[in-house]
């Protein structure tokens, strides 16, 4: 029967450093990939901001729509044009993107609706425009402080 010499105990040891090694550096990298993903698929640091994909961007400028009047009818929409800009040299994929309504004096965001943009997927670099709309909901409330003023729209990607 063999009996197990101190070389072959220092060669199970040494595998297990190098394991342990190999493993360690696995999960940083899968985190790394995580933070990355989740970076990316977020909305960005807030309104119009951009959404980042490693050193590349999308950026999506606020709109400005306005004086809306309320309306009671949901088709009476008023158009907008959403601009959203790919400055770095790839295409890279965006999910939908949304829109809200700025809170102003007297003038609650909760009472519009933006329509959604469905995602575009893979945008190429440069600039590129959808077609969104806002309706101002009459909802039985004095909102002639909405009638009166432009409001800004704020964008984020999902």
């Amino acid at each position: 029967m063999a009996v197990p010499t101190p070389i072959g105990r220092n060669r199970r040891h040494l595998i297990g450093r190098r394991g342990r090694a190999a493993a360690a550096t696995l999960a940083v990298l899968v985190t790394g990939a995580v933070a990355a993903y989740a970076e990316f698929s977020g909305s960005g640091p807030g309104p119009g901001g951009p959404v980042a994909a490693g050193s590349a961007a999308i950026a999506i400028p606020s709109s400005t729509v306005g004086p809306l009047t309320p309306q009671i009818n949901p088709a009476d929409t008023t158009p907008i044009t959403v601009t959203v800009d790919n400055p770095g040299p790839g295409a890279l994929t965006v999910g939908e993107i949304t829109g809200q309504v700025r809170q102003s004096s007297g003038c609650q965001s909760a009472w519009f609706t933006v329509a959604s943009v469905a995602a575009p997927g893979s945008l190429a670099p440069g600039q590129h425009t959808y077609a969104s709309s806002v309706i101002l909901n009459d909802n039985d409330r004095d909102q002639k402080a909405c009638a009166s003023q432009k409001q800004t729209i704020d964008w984020a990607a999902h």
